[in-house]
């Protein structure tokens, strides 16, 4: 159905000032939408579109606030393009989301209600979608908008009878896969385009303030200067000052639009222009923050670290994992070769590994070389439930080498042998003011830990395989964290980790625990076990929440451990409270062997300023026998961002620590900045410490960390230096440079120099090769000192294969995820399940919802999708990837909780659906047909449920798009004034094949108004067809005259379901095909007693077709494919025939469009032109048996009005030249034109059809003959 909207107060994102983020901006589309369509008939088309499809959504989110922007701009009386906001209407319809349109919302008196009605009229040019209405208002000049350079505007007959002069379009701009914006404002022709500069900034997210009412563009793009002045005809870029030319600039009030063949000069990027796709896709020339942005968000999406780009799982979790499985390992092998004498060859392995296992998953971490195998073992069998329905509500239980919970001002044990049980979320940890990160790798990783956007901490993997950061700060609110992994192969991955201080408060009557028992400094298997002498013994760790209120939160704790071989159990207890805009706590530690400690913190924002402090007392905590021990810490940090919103942002973090001990105290004072300077980042850390027990007591050291990319080239470089009395100067610097030689090859290199004690330069260049999932990379490395080593290291991941029932390489790191092993098939018997006579779809797209991960099904329709651990997520099929319109999955999808290691298999059924349309038709006062527009009509299944609906268009018209086989009752509703309303139903099927069942028309009559009642007619009584109407007409009465429903003047009556002449009992010379009841278009109703409603159709057969209207014949057509061009389409005519020589004599052709919904516009060919069906079933039955496929349709689709372009003598020759002329009139016809090939006599029609006018037809005509080309209107 078609619905209205009302406006609310919000308008998209302003294209240039201040820009925001594009994830903002589409956060805010999203949401804007989400208000207007809620209360709309088109809110559940909007959910599907939400859940099943996010970048279609955004997309329309777009579109939708756009329209109503525009009209708010009406409401307030303004001048707005309407032909803009049909075109937004339109892009809206055709996925769906049917609104009102500029004739439907005046119509509907939305504008009576304002005091200055909006104004009706066309404002900056012709609308994109081509054609206009006679009754619509003429166009007005452009006010405000003058072509820059020209001395004189054009007259509006110039302007619009000039095919060179520019247009309003309404574009959707892309790059890659990624739709940028939806419902771009632009103007152009279809040999030029005017990009909106200050738009352009903000899809580029480059610092470009545009101001079209000084004509003014300012900042920098990529580093370079940036700086555009009309009122002295120049632009800067960098150090250059260039004149503009003429004709380049179009400035109005909205923007300042660039000729797009000067602005790729200007920027590096181009334009590839579409026209007729009204779509113009964005190559750069160099990175812009538009791609890194979107690049860092599928790897934030991938690990599931950030929500709130997609809503929650919605789907049902159908598939269980098994009880057991094969794990997924992923594995790393390293040998070398060096020139120390010492030890000259060396080897190594790491292997990591997960897998189903008795209900839960066994995880196992081994490391290894060639001299000691193994090193390192680590293993862990782990039990998760999200829902917490374990025994005692638990979330976790794990038992072999796991982690301890971490308790206040004590911290937590390290990993070690033993068990832990918890109910806390499996997705987060609630901390207040401080973190850790650590995990097992391979030795030689460099891992990176960043705050947003700055570097806070790298180390380097050693040979116990593990990395650490310990005490990382935290601040109120959001905390986004980034780990940053390169691997020795050149490897690069990235973790995210989101932390909330002070807004996650356990819900009131909530408790959460978590606890463990350990060995401690144990872990499975260890070559050099500590030599603690505590290590062994017991450890056990307890930690218990508990929601006092919604605002605050009890904790309590213990961790006894050994100490010297003694026994000590420390006890804790805290509350935190969440205030407006701050948090705060309060900790206390008390040691039973003596000691204790209290620490008050707090957390507060003022703006981008974040502020945490605290203040720690303690007494002996840590023993009496420890010297020096700590009486006091004081902390202090604050992290934020300096400068202005539109102006220079410097972000940074300075923190302080002040320790007092009994001797002696320390401190430290830290500063982190980081910055970006074109394509260039920056990270700097400078730190003082300074410890009064110390012989060389103070300390400064800073490092400077850059990154960037020039084109495929990734750059990385550092120094470190000291500035106190030890050293000053750089200490050490090094280069790393990586780059892309081809998609699975590159090449990187390193340079490294230090500048203390033995000054040593080294340097190493190594390939990467990548093969499917395995990774090989030789390395070189050497130094001035005479040391050269030569290297291989290999890495890979294998898998079980769930439908193959066999191993297979999988995505690398997959031990650490859970994954999807999704099979897509095509059902024909529509049972769901795969059997074997079917088969794998190959090249469709699978998508985790809430994973962020896409996968490609292969050539048996299998596909693997990497998901985030423990983290419910929907699996769904892309359904625009069907590349067969006919296809549609059978069930919206699946959900998934994956453990690590867990490979799930899942099978998705795509069935065949048809479609189902007609025509309403209504009678006038006057007794005449006409079209019914806007009435809705429902489709309901076999138990009277309403699957779908919709509204008919301008003539009528109606369609239901993917139906799937069965039997259906299609009803149409005509409220009336009265209250009452008209209805009418008609039954059908479709078929497993997905037929498509065409031409169900429908009059709507006064006897089909529910609540009145029509009387019965015997079977033997006539139904005479005369002005318009069926009348009852008793059998001695003779009509003088009546009206023919088939070409001719013979009047024809309909009696006992059958044609005859206007004289009764008499056959009309040229007897048609007997047209039973259901055939019929206007039904002579068999009404029941008392039925207030016209009975369905009882035909025991299918409904194929109605009887057209006077002026419309009969036509039957055999489909005999889709394609997604039209152009394509005239060359599929071409390859039916070749594939079925019986078609070569074949009469008549035609190019018919559909539009699809989420797929798009497709174009169907339809051979044959039969005026009975039986004809039209054997074509279609002989070319299914040669070529798979053949569908009867009918082929009646507003083509009355049509332009002749060209006629042949032969069919071929008409098949060859109408392919030539959609070339040459392409740009004319746009989307929604038909072509056919029509016989006429003895030679061959090309024409154009689908007009909905015969003006539109008239315009055509003209258009083609101003091209110099022949044009009659039909």
């Amino acid at each position: 159905m078609v619905s209205p909207m009302r406006v609310i107060a919000a308008t998209a994102p302003a294209p240039s000032g201040n820009i925001t983020g594009k994830g903002d901006r589409d956060s805010y589309a999203l949401a804007g939408a989400d208000r207007l369509l809620k209360n709309t008939g088109q809110w559940q088309r909007w959910q599907q579109i939400r859940q099943v499809n996010d970048t279609l959504a955004r997309k329309l989110a777009s579109l939708v606030m756009e329209r109503n922007a525009l009209m708010k701009r009406a409401e307030a009386g303004e001048k707005i393009s309407w032909d803009a906001f049909d075109a937004l209407t339109s892009q809206l319809g055709r996925e769906g989301i049917h609104l009102w349109d500029q004739k439907a919302l005046m119509a509907s008196g939305w504008a009576k209600k304002f005091k200055n009605p909006p104004p009706l009229i066309h404002e900056g040019g012709a609308a994109s979608s081509g054609q206009m209405d006679e009754n619509s208002p003429s166009l007005p000049p452009l006010d405000g908008l003058h072509l820059h350079g020209m001395s004189q505007m054009p007259t509006p007959e110039e302007r619009f009878s000039s095919p060179k002069e520019p247009d309003f379009l309404v574009l959707n701009a892309t790059w890659d896969r990624y739709t940028l914006a939806s419902g771009l404002g632009a103007y152009g022709s279809k040999d030029q385009l005017f990009m909106p500069l200050g738009a352009l900034a903000a899809i580029l997210e480059v610092p470009l303030r545009v101001s079209p009412q000084t004509g003014r563009a300012t900042g920098e793009v990529l580093g370079q200067n940036f700086d555009l002045n009309l009122e002295n005809n120049a632009i800067t870029l960098g150090r250059r000052t260039l004149t503009i030319p003429d004709n380049a600039i179009i400035h109005n009030e909205e923007d300042i639009h660039v000729d797009a063949r000067v602005l790729k000069e200007w920027l590096p990027l181009d334009f590839d222009f579409s026209y007729r796709e009204m779509a113009v896709r964005l190559q750069p020339k160099d990175s812009f923050p538009f791609q890194e942005r979107i690049e860092r968000q599928q790897r934030w999406n991938r690990l599931g670290s950030f929500q709130g780009s997609v809503g929650p799982s919605v789907l049902e979790e159908k598939t269980s994992p098994p009880f057991a499985s094969l794990p997924v390992v992923d594995l790393s092998l390293s040998a070398s070769q060096h020139s120390r004498s010492n030890n000259p060859r060396q080897a190594s392995y790491t292997l990591s590994g997960a897998g189903n296992l008795g209900g839960g998953t066994s995880h196992l971490y081994v490391r290894g070389d060639d001299s000691h195998n193994p090193r390192r073992v680590e293993a862990r069998f782990e039990k998760t439930d999200a829902s917490g329905s374990m025994p005692l509500g638990a979330t976790r239980f794990a038992l072999g080498d796991v982690p301890s919970p971490s308790v206040p001002i004590l911290g937590r044990p390290a990993t070690a042998q033993g068990l832990l049980l918890e109910n806390r979320s499996l997705y987060r940890e609630r901390e207040f003011d401080s973190t850790r990160f650590e995990g097992n790798l391979a030795p030689g990783w460099e891992v990176e830990l960043y705050r947003g956007t700055a570097l806070m901490d790298v180390q380097r993997v050693g040979e116990d395989g593990r990395y650490l950061f310990d005490d990382v700060s935290l601040y109120y609110g959001i905390n986004d964290f980034k780990l940053i992994f390169y691997g020795p192969e050149g490897q690069r991955r990235e973790e995210n980790q989101r932390l909330e201080v002070g807004t996650d408060m356990l819900p009131k009557g909530k408790m959460s625990y978590s606890a463990s028992l350990t060995r401690q400094d144990r872990v499975s298997y260890e070559e050099n076990p500590s030599r603690n002498p505590d290590a062994g013994n017991a450890v056990a760790v307890g930690v218990f929440e508990y929601g006092l209120g919604e605002r605050t939160t009890l904790s309590t704790g213990f961790i006894s451990d050994t100490l010297n071989e003694n026994r000590r159990t420390q006890l804790h207890a805290g509350m935190e409270t969440a205030l407006r805009g701050a948090s705060l706590r309060m900790d206390a530690v008390h040691n039973t062997e003596g000691g204790s400690a209290l620490r008050l913190g707090s957390q507060t924002a003022l703006r981008d300023q974040r502020i945490r402090a605290s203040f720690e007392l303690q007494d002996r905590l840590d023993g009496r026998q420890r010297n020096n021990p700590v009486r006091s810490i004081t902390d202090l940090s604050l992290s934020g961002t300096l400068g202005k919103e539109d102006g220079f942002r410097l972000p940074y973090t300075l923190s302080g620590r002040y320790t007092d001990r009994e001797d002696s105290y320390e401190s430290r004072i830290s500063l982190l900045n980081s910055l970006r300077t074109g394509r260039v980042h920056w990270n700097h850390r400078i730190s003082h410490d300074y410890n009064s027990a110390s012989t060389n007591p103070e300390s400064i050291r800073g490092s400077i960390r850059a990154s960037t990319r020039l084109k495929n080239t990734h750059i990385r470089t550092h120094g470190d230096y000291r500035l106190d009395d030890y050293e000053k100067g750089f200490t050490g610097a090094g280069l790393t440079a990586n780059r892309n030689l081809k998609k699975d090859l590159d090449i990187q290199g390193s340079l490294n120099k230090s500048f203390t004690g033995t000054e040593r330069t080294a340097a190493d260049i190594q390939l990467n090769m990548r093969k499917e999932k395995l990774s090989i990379s030789p390395k070189l490395a050497a130094d001035d000192k005479g040391d050269w080593s030569v290297s291989l290291n290999m890495n890979m991941a294998l898998g079980p294969d769930p439908h193959r029932k066999a191993l297979r390489p999988l995505p690398r790191n997959s031990s650490t995820q859970g994954l999807a092993a999704v099979r897509v098939f095509e059902d024909s018997n529509v049972n769901g399940v795969m059997d074997g006579n079917e088969k794998g779809l190959a090249g469709v797209r699978v998508r985790a919802v809430q994973s962020g991960s896409r996968a490609v099904t292969d050539k048996d329709g299998i596909a693997f999708l990497q998901l985030s651990p423990h983290r419910k997520t929907d699996i769904v099929i892309e359904e625009e990837s069907l590349e067969d319109p006919a296809l549609y999955p059978l069930h919206p999808g699946e959900a998934v909780t994956p453990r690590p290691g867990d490979v799930r298999p899942l099978s998705f059924a795509v069935i065949r659906t048809g479609e189902i349309d007609g025509t309403l038709y209504g009678i006038n006062s006057s007794g005449d047909s006409v079209p019914l527009r806007q009435v809705e009509v429902l489709l309901k299944n076999e138990d009277g449920e309403v699957v779908d609906r919709v509204l008919s268009e301008y003539d009528g018209f109606y369609l239901f798009e993917r139906v799937k086989p069965g039997n259906y009752t299609v009803e149409a509703l005509l409220p009336q004034d009265d209250g009452t309303f008209m209805s009418k139903s008609l039954n059908t099927t479709v078929d497993e094949t997905g037929s498509i069942e065409s031409g169900l028309d429908m009059v709507m009559a006064d006897e089909d108004r529910a609540g009145i009642k029509t009387s019965v007619l015997a079977r033997d009584e006539m139904v005479l067809f005369s002005d318009g109407r069926w009348t009852e007409m008793p059998e001695e009465k003779r009509p003088d005259s009546t009206r023919a429903v088939f070409e001719g003047p013979e009047a024809v009556l309909y009696q006992n379901g059958q044609w005859v002449s206007g004289a009764l009992g008499r056959a009309l010379p040229e007897q048609r095909p007997v047209l039973k009841e259901d055939r019929v278009l206007y039904d002579a109703h068999i009404l029941k007693t008392g039925d207030s409603k016209a009975t369905k159709t009882t035909a025991t057969h299918k409904i194929p077709h109605k009887t057209p209207l006077k002026g419309r014949t009969s036509s039957y057509g055999v489909h005999a494919g889709s394609y997604k061009s039209r152009e394509k389409a005239l060359k599929g005519i071409q390859w039916a025939k070749a594939q079925m020589p019986e078609l070569k004599d074949l009469e008549g052709a035609k190019i018919q469009p559909v539009d699809l919904g989420e797929k798009g516009l497709w174009y169907r060919v339809i051979l044959g032109n039969f005026e009975n069906r039986t004809d039209a079933d054997r074509l279609a039955a002989m070319m299914a048996e040669k070529t798979g496929y053949g569908r009867v349709l009918n082929s009646l689709n507003r083509e009355e009005r049509a332009v002749h372009l060209a006629s042949y003598g032969n069919i071929e020759d008409a098949e060859k030249g109408i392919i030539n002329l959609e070339r040459q009139f392409r740009s004319l016809m746009g989307k929604e034109l038909s072509m056919a090939i029509a016989k006429e006599g003895n030679t061959f029609r090309a024409l154009v059809q689908n007009f909905k006018a015969m003006e539109d037809a008239e315009q055509f005509r003209e258009k083609v003959a101003e091209m110099g080309g022949y044009a009659r209107a039909l």
